[in-house]
């Protein structure tokens, strides 16, 4: 009797304990019932809500149910809607919480666009991480700078085609054009230039002279009114053999120096995203106040103190 009654306790105690994981896994108590979506714009708060419904309701190994808030994995729904998501529309995060037993809130935060980027027939908005968002057709016209890719690669879907340090230059270069009243027919990223070889001669270049032709004040502008090769392919003063190509790379493009700016109706102006742009702006202001200088064929201001006109 004593093996019996045994026996039967440990029935009815694994009994209730199997009831109570049931009714805990497979009970309303933490069923989700809610689905909360935010932070949307060109993306469909519905279309989110029927496909987390939808996904939450496929059980997990075939036994687990997703649509209980305990054991549903938020992180691996986050990505795996992410990833959903991205297949039409380019979007920065997605997180999933649920702030309690029943809800799931799911916060989308959405890339915005800050350029748009021509390259042969392809024209794409980009974020400010140089992110590709979506194509454009030929009859939209967003209110962004527009970037001409003299590079004419291709653009690939929804990836990184050119360094955030690159869009900060170009966003800054607008916003500081705007400031000084410069009217801007259009920006340009130019093909990429390289040094293919670098043969130093016999007779090595003063260090004085490459300080004296390096060398930046702030203070005062000089403007040369001359046509001067920038980087020529044989720099004679410096006596250093010099071969210079243009790079149309992918990696090239995505790490660019030389932004351009073309003016409407005026010259175009180089600028190097790595000085201050806005300096450089305000120097290329005062340079266009002479009215000979509008009619320049390009003014170079890459570097600082200092105009190159043509």
């Amino acid at each position: 009797m004593a093996a019996f009654r045994s026996i039967v306790v440990w029935t009815v105690v694994t009994l209730v304990v199997g009831l109570a994981i049931g009714a805990w896994v497979y009970g309303p108590y933490f069923r989700i019932t809610t689905i909360e979506v935010d932070g949307t714009t060109l993306v469909r708060p519905d279309s989110i809500r029927t496909w987390v419904m939808h996904e939450i309701h496929r059980p997990r190994w075939l036994v687990v149910p997703q649509d209980h808030s305990v054991l549903l994995s938020t992180n691996g729904l986050a990505d795996h809607l992410h990833k959903a998501i991205n297949q039409r529309l380019s979007v920065e995060t997605v997180t999933v919480t649920a702030p309690d037993r029943h809800t799931l809130h799911v916060h989308i935060v959405e890339r915005q666009a800050v350029l748009l980027w021509s390259s042969g027939d392809q024209r794409v908005t980009v974020d400010s991480h140089g992110i590709v968002i979506g194509p454009l057709d030929s009859k939209e016209t967003p209110q962004y700078p527009a970037i001409e890719d003299q590079t004419k690669l291709p653009v690939p879907t929804v990836a990184a085609i050119i360094s955030p340090d690159l869009i900060k230059g170009f966003t800054t270069l607008a916003t500081a054009a705007t400031t000084v009243g410069l009217t801007v027919e259009k920006f340009i990223l130019p093909i990429p230039r390289c040094v293919l070889s670098n043969s130093s001669s016999t007779n090595p270049t003063n260090s004085s002279d490459v300080d004296n032709l390096n060398s930046a004040n702030t203070n005062s502008l000089t403007v040369i009114n001359q046509n001067i090769n920038v980087l020529p392919d044989e720099n004679t003063n410096s006596r250093v053999g010099l071969t210079i190509g243009t790079c149309e790379t992918q990696p090239a493009r995505f790490n660019a120096s030389d932004i351009w700016l073309q003016v409407s109706k005026g010259p175009v102006i180089y600028f190097d995203r790595h000085n201050d742009l806005n300096q450089a702006m305000d120097a290329v202001r005062r340079a266009l106040q002479d009215t000979k200088n509008r009619s320049a064929h390009y003014i170079d201001a890459r570097f600082p103190g200092r105009l190159y006109i043509q």
